[in-house]
């Protein structure tokens, strides 16, 4: 009895300690070896398979569902915890990255189970699948030398806050690789992008104003034979503001296609610091376009410090905004498939403001800056170092440049109010300003008063009056106007030419008041001693100040005009 005893008592030991033994053992076997643990009491396992990872058994949660990636449900039904810092990865959810399994259910599975601050981990590898949909907030996604053939959707038809990243990713495909909708502060940061159509593209699928929005795609991205590097599409019937205040900035472009930056209105873009080129290639260069294209309507658009090369067509080309700064970039061999200026802005709008300073611009197939004639506002283009030739590396368009007139400012309506100081090189026949029917440049610019400039050349011929300059106050008015107009008058477009100077005071008191013109000092050759002498009287009829010669003054004469005051000169 006494060894009966003992024996049991030898026994129940033995199984106790193995039972204890069993409980502190770790379980290793595949994902679905886990599941189909049953009356064992692990509490501990290593998964071998979808990532590899360790486990713990949580005896507190009876509810959670199956998810592959960080819960497991067993035969039992005790639930299974992965044991994880950091980010979470495609992989645990069923992710292969072998380019061959569509892998699109697994990465979903991944997205619909972050939770908010996660992380989304692409390993190295190449994953295969269509299209996957991320729609929580402060979700980031991040690759590890990852290659993605599919496309990534964020947002969905609630306009939310994401405050996410996008990085470290590599995209391969010829569709659209990051869509965008209802979706606020997404930071898309050291990608690549190969073959994209649209490599990341604003859906045109709302109507609200500033639906998306702070979407900044910046340091180092990079664009490889994309059509479109970034494109801001919008349904017809919606606000040009639904789309609002993005970053492109500090990206590489090698090559596009067709236009770096579209966006079909927008309200407010930083476009600054990147390197963009096009191909040069007679198979690819037929359909590149811009570097900036903005249709609709826009505002706020600063664009600097940026190296484009090679456009098609125009390098920025805007549509009714009403306040563009270009400063700080530039600007290479633009317009090689026609003429086309270097910057134009078209449309109706009648108060835009665009500031065209400090750039370097060389070799160019059309003019500097172009206004369209229903377009007027106040112009700045000043302090450009602009090079000039009438042809250039890579120009494949059929005009000859030699027989066009080329601009600084191009610009069709008379309502503009322009100022332009800048430096040239090569001029031949690049010309200051071409304006239709107005003056060439305005330096300053008030209420009531200017600073503008005009060149004119005159022939005369005997005694007889000439029509020297149209006048008119700064509101473009004929009707009053008043201030002083210093004019010089050479025989020759020379420096060492028979040179006189006049300097007039001219007034018109009202509407029905008569205008009056007096000579306050003049100097120089005066009394029209020979033919060459530029001697000249002056009057006004109507809004025009004549010049009559003087008796044997007859000729050619070049006349450089500046007035000061509530007036502006029309040629």
């Amino acid at each position: 009895m006494r060894k009966l005893l003992i024996t049991m008592t030898l026994m129940l030991f033995v199984f106790m300690v193995k039972a204890q033994t069993d409980s502190l053992a770790a379980f290793t076997g595949t994902i679905n070896q886990i599941r189909n643990i049953s009356g064992k009491p692990y509490q501990h396992a290593s998964s071998t398979d979808y990532g590899t990872g360790n486990w713990y058994r949580d005896l507190s949660d009876h509810t959670s569902a199956d998810n592959t990636g960080t819960i497991l449900v067993d035969a039992d039904g005790n639930r299974w915890k992965r044991i994880f810092t950091g980010p979470i990865s495609v992989n645990w959810f069923g992710a292969k990255g072998d380019g061959i399994t569509d892998d699109g259910t697994a990465i979903q599975s991944c997205f619909d189970r972050a939770q908010k601050f996660q992380t989304i981990m692409f390993e190295k590898g190449t994953y295969k699948y269509t299209a996957v949909n991320l729609s929580k907030t402060d979700v980031s996604i991040i690759g590890n030398k990852a290659n993605l053939l599919g496309t990534i959707n964020i947002g969905d038809d609630t306009l939310r806050t994401y405050t996410s990243t996008i990085s470290g990713l590599t995209f391969t495909l010829a569709g659209n690789a990051i869509q965008i909708k209802n979706c606020r502060k997404l930071l898309i940061t050291g990608n690549v992008f190969n073959g994209c159509d649209k490599s990341i593209y604003v859906k045109p699928e709302i109507t609200a104003t500033h639906a998306n929005a702070m979407i900044e795609i910046s340091n180092g991205n990079i664009f490889n034979d994309v059509n479109y590097c970034f494109y801001v599409d919008r349904l017809a019937t919606a606000t040009w503001m639904a789309t609002s205040d993005c970053t492109f900035s500090g990206n590489v472009s090698n090559n596009t296609l067709i236009t770096a930056v579209y966006c079909n209105g927008i309200d407010g873009l930083k476009y600054n610091n990147n390197v963009l080129f096009f191909p040069s290639d007679a198979a690819r260069r037929v359909n590149k376009k811009h570097h900036l294209r903005i249709d609709k309507q826009s505002d706020w658009v600063i664009v600097s410090n940026n190296n484009f090369f090679e456009s098609g067509e125009e390098s920025i080309y805007v549509e009714n905004c009403k306040a563009l700064n270009v400063s700080g970039n530039n600007f290479a061999w633009t317009g090689q498939k026609g003429v086309y200026s270097v910057i134009r802005a078209a449309g109706t709008i009648t108060d835009p403001i665009i500031n065209i300073t400090g750039n370097i611009i060389d070799n160019f197939s059309g003019s500097v800056m172009e206004i369209d004639s229903t377009t007027y506002g106040i112009i700045n283009v000043s302090g450009n170092n602009i090079n000039y030739a009438n042809t250039f590396t890579n120009y494949f368009g059929t005009q000859n440049l030699a027989l066009i007139d080329h601009y600084i400012i191009k610009a069709g309506s008379s309502f503009n109010k322009l100022s332009e100081k800048n430096k040239y090189n090569n001029i031949v026949n690049l010309k200051s300003i071409y304006k239709s029917g107005v003056v060439s440049k305005y330096d300053e610019w008030g209420t009531f008063a200017a600073d503008a400039y005009v060149n004119k050349t005159l022939v005369t011929s005997g005694a007889s009056a000439v029509d020297l300059l149209g006048i008119l106050d700064t509101g473009f008015s004929p009707l009053t106007f008043s201030g002083t107009i210093l004019i010089t008058v050479k025989n020759a477009a020379f420096s060492n030419a028979n040179t006189s100077t006049y300097y007039l005071l001219v007034n018109k008191a009202s509407s029905g008041s008569s205008p009056l013109v007096a000579v306050i000092s003049s100097l120089g050759l005066l009394t029209g001693a020979g033919a060459s002498s530029p001697s000249f009287s002056f009057s006004i009829s109507g809004n025009k100040l004549l010049a009559t010669p003087i008796n044997s003054t007859s000729g050619t004469f070049y006349f450089y005009a500046k007035s000061q005051g509530d007036l502006i000169l029309t040629e």
